[in-house]
């Protein structure tokens, strides 16, 4: 689709069946539907702001939102299985970067992968179950992208241990 190449800040389908072509657009700031929504109806009416990704940086930017306002925390959980698994080629990414106290401290934590960690620990309890990588721990392991706004509740119940309210100020 063209659009999608240009990327434009406004995109209007004027064609007969506007939400059949709604599901090919990939790259517009605001796209309008149908004859009866110009463009000015999204700048003047309809809601969204007139701040629109121009110049076709639709292709990598979106829309000014209200998430632009509000403050998130990314939320990263990986156990021992999953350092296993990725701790590697995160060690080689960090070297190939240069960040060789990154490549350290993931290798510090893969000497350790195996022993036993916590209270268990001091107790001279370890695991009971092999910690050999999983087939699937990249997929299953990992937890990336659980997003927590101000405010809000985070769905991982770890996340709820890791994070606290952000309020705006630096507070």
């Amino acid at each position: 689709m063209i659009a999608n190449h240009l990327a434009p800040e406004h995109l209007e389908l004027a064609v007969r069946a506007p939400r059949r072509w709604l599901a090919r657009v990939r790259h517009a700031g605001a796209v309008f539907l149908g004859q009866d929504a110009p463009e000015a109806f999204g700048d003047y009416l309809a809601g969204p702001n007139h701040v629109l990704p121009t110049g076709g940086t639709a292709r990598f930017a979106s829309p000014l939102g209200v998430y632009d306002f509000v403050k998130r925390t990314s939320i990263i959980e990986a156990g021992p299985r999953t350092m296993a698994r990725l701790g590697p080629a995160v060690v080689r990414l960090a070297r190939l970067e240069g960040l060789d106290a990154h490549g350290r401290a993931v290798e510090r934590r893969l000497a350790g992968v195996g022993a036993p960690r916590g209270p268990a620990a001091r107790r001279g309890w370890g695991p009971k179950r092999s910690l050999a990588p999983h087939p699937r721990a990249a997929v299953r392991g990992i937890r990336v992208g659980a997003s927590v706004s101000a405010g809000s509740r985070p769905r991982l119940a770890a996340a709820r241990r890791l994070t606290t309210p952000h309020r705006r100020g630096g507070r």
